[in-house]
């Protein structure tokens, strides 16, 4: 059996508290897997209030997080969160081909040194499985 999504008329009190919590925050709205979440409403309310935290209120602007959700997306080939982000990337100003060259996994050209360094981190956490000693000196 599928989960059935609801609408808001049909969740739970519970449900309904949690749904309207994550509408009320930064994002306006709920993230999408939030309906497939709402069926365990304790692990939807941790789950959005972890994603807000990475999302909007990391020490970065939204500008330079988008860049490690982008690699993260390319890498795991997340079709959904690289479809989302692309848009708020777009959005938010990035240029056009630093996401097409994250899409075909080529370094792309960044005029901002915390940028590349964004990525650089992000890859480097993704295919090395950690950081060098001067790359993670060189990001603190």
């Amino acid at each position: 059996m599928r989960l059935k999504l609801l609408s808001p008329d049909e969740m739970s009190g519970e449900q309904r508290e949690t749904y309207e919590e994550a509408i009320a925050g930064k994002r306006g709205a709920a993230p999408a897997p939030m309906m497939a979440w709402l069926n365990s409403p304790e692990m939807a309310r941790h789950a959005t209030r972890l994603g807000a935290v990475l999302r909007f209120d990391t020490i970065f602007p939204a500008e330079l997080s988008e860049i490690a959700i982008l690699v993260t997306a390319r890498h795991w080939t997340s079709h959904y969160e690289w479809f989302a982000h692309k848009r708020l990337a777009l959005k938010g100003g990035m240029e056009r081909n630093i996401i097409e060259a994250i899409r075909d996994r080529r370094t792309p050209d960044f005029d901002e040194p915390r940028a590349q360094m964004i990525y650089d981190v992000a890859r480097s956490l993704h295919e090395g499985h950690g950081l060098s000693q001067p790359l993670y000196e060189a990001a603190v």
